[in-house]
């Protein structure tokens, strides 16, 4: 069931026609490749293929509306705001799935978007690559509002194919159950530079977290759990494989679209715990992933070290966050900037000896 509702009436009341449209436009995404030809490997090639596929040509489309506010044309037709989708035509039309394209780097962008939807829809955001001094392409106070308002639930896809995962999610939760939320996707035009694993867990994307990999040294000095989202969940996947070279440091690494989710579902579960003593104990996702050990958890983003942060009251384990400004200006934090912190963890739980992180500085040319 949905976790998430919102102030905000829809529009209209779910129609077992929005229900049955909802159900083809799962089925064309799951149809969708990434691996072929078809599509970039990014999640911003994987976000258009969508709109595309959906649009199938036309302005509104036959099963979804999709509708562009500053992105770039699909399929060649510049699309209208969606307030003619959801107002002018409300009288006449059953409710649609919606994808709303945009590159809004701006709070006041974003937010008059959101009230142009209804209340429901899914905001796939362009503007990481669009330049400009700021983490991801957008001012600070987006990440902050976006953690702030509970009608949106942001996430930062590292690659197509849990961008692929999280819209299927997403269409489900809002249009087959009616959940009333915005599904707020950033997304980035950057194809992985190296191999990312493949993971039987990726449906498990839009939840917030899933397992991605794991390594083991044959006499590991301590186990990790190696975090990270968007761009910077390929750092994190070097940064264990440096460990294990290295330093014989077994990891996990999850990837976690959604750090806010994972720690909203933390806090309601603590609260709803606190309340229900005699009940059964409702457990988090984040609770279910990586409760009841006492290894480190470095968790990172490219945004500020805020939204990784936020998990950290929900964790017992010893927590670490790392992002844009942790080791210098705006620059997201670097490979050997999390195997330092990682090996620094470790030290601070007795696991290696405290040489190691300064032969770490000196290795790695840290200072």
């Amino acid at each position: 069931m949905s976790t998430y509702t919102t102030h905000l009436v829809p529009l209209m009341p779910l129609s077992p026609e929005t229900r049955g449209a909802a159900v083809d436009c799962l089925r064309r995404v799951a149809c969708l490749g990434v691996r072929g030809s078809e599509v970039s490997r990014s999640p911003f090639g994987m976000g258009r293929l969508i709109a595309q596929k959906l649009a199938a040509g036309q302005a509104y489309g036959r099963s979804a509306w999709i509708v562009s506010r500053d992105a770039e044309p699909v399929d060649g037709e510049t699309l209208p705001a969606a307030w003619p989708l959801r107002y002018m035509f409300a009288g006449r039309q059953y409710e649609r799935p919606l994808i709303y394209l945009s590159c809004s780097t701006s709070k006041a962008s974003l937010r008059s978007a959101f009230e142009e939807s209804g209340g429901r829809g899914l905001f796939l955001n362009m503007a990481e690559d669009g330049g400009g001094c700021w983490p991801k392409g957008v001012r600070p106070e987006i990440p902050l509002w976006l953690a702030q308002d509970w009608s949106c639930i942001p996430y930062d896809p590292a690659s197509a194919e849990e961008v692929q995962a999280i819209v299927r999610g997403a269409l489900h939760a809002l249009y087959v159950e009616g959940e009333v939320a915005h599904y707020y996707l950033a997304l980035h035009d950057a194809e992985p530079a190296g191999a990312v694993p493949s993971s039987q867990f990726l449906e498990q994307a839009c939840t917030g977290m899933y397992l991605l990999a794991c390594s083991a040294g044959t006499e590991a000095a301590g186990a990790l759990r190696l975090l990270g989202a968007g761009r910077a969940l390929e750092r994190v996947l070097q940064a264990a494989q440096i460990l294990q070279r290295d330093w014989d440091v077994a990891s996990e690494v999850w990837s976690c679209p959604s750090y806010t989710r994972l720690a909203r579902e933390g806090r309601m579960s603590a609260q709803w715990n606190t309340f229900n003593p005699l009940a059964q104990p409702r457990i988090s996702r984040l609770e279910q992933c990586l409760g009841g050990r006492s290894e480190p958890v470095i968790a990172v983003t490219d945004y500020a070290p805020h939204v990784a942060a936020q998990i950290g009251a929900c964790l017992s384990a010893p927590f670490v966050a790392l992002g844009a400004g942790s080791q210098r200006g705006n620059v997201p934090a670097s490979t050997e900037w999390i195997v330092l912190h990682a090996l620094r963890a470790l030290v601070e739980q007795g696991r290696l000896p405290a040489q190691s992180v300064a032969d770490a500085v000196h290795r790695y040319r840290l200072l």
